[in-house]
Formats: structure tokens, sequence, C-alpha cells
């Protein structure tokens, strides 16, 4: 829980993208968790009743009783046509800074690391 009363502590309404990315990163190294795995997906998808962009980071890690806890970051962008092709899911279970490294470098951040952010949601759940 701690994760994310950092998170939900240090958003701004008017971060952008890689401050996010960075926060998140932050939080990561902040936190650790044992076997944490962290997870990148991109897509557009209607979880909400419309259409949205998504750019979700996802900390997953042992729960109680044999579940999971998901920490997540939903970055949620008005969707566009340049982000149709931008749909994909990366689990990593290795090294924190390769992952956000390769964050950083994917196509979907370079398609959307300057345009205006509709909405930013942080919440756990459980698996």
């Amino acid at each position: 829980m701690e994760a994310l009363t950092f998170l939900k502590d240090k958003i701004e309404r008017t971060m952008e993208l890689p401050e996010l990315i960075a926060l998140f990163e932050e939080m990561c190294s902040t936190y650790p968790e044992a076997d944490d795995m962290l997870l990148f997906e991109t897509g557009t998808f209607s979880f909400s009743g419309q259409p949205m962009f998504y750019f979700s980071l996802v900390r997953q890690y042992p729960g109680e009783e044999e579940e999971y806890v998901q920490l997540h970051l939903d970055v949620r962008f008005q969707p566009d046509d340049k982000y149709r092709l931008l749909s994909g899911a990366v689990w990593s279970d290795g090294s924190n800074e390769d992952f956000f490294k390769f964050v950083r470098e994917s196509g979907a951040y370079r398609a959307v690391k300057g345009d205006r952010i509709a909405t930013v949601s942080v919440y756990l759940d459980e698996t």
C-alpha cells in the first residue's frame, strides 16, 4: 500500500508521460518487492465504455493466499489513427533498469510522449 500512496501523493495533473514513467520507476526502487514483475501494455481499449489509447505500467508481486497484487498506472489518451498499430504487452521479471529503458525506447512511447494526456489513474487490484 505504501507504493500506491507514494504514486497518488506525487502524481500531479500537469505531469507529462516522461515524468509519470520516472515516478513509477522511482516507486519500484523505493519500495522493492520480492519476486515482482513488471508489465508494459499499450493499445486502444473501451474499458470505460468509450475507446481510449492506454499506455499502462503494472507492477505485480505476490500477495496473500496465493494471490497477486497488481499496482497499475494507466495513462490514457484520446484515440487517434496514429495509435492504431500501437498495441502490445511485455512482461519483465529481470532488471527494472532494462525494463524502463525498453519502455522509453518503444515505438508507443515515441508516438505519445508529447501528446496531451486525457486521464491518469493509479490503483491496486488482486488476481
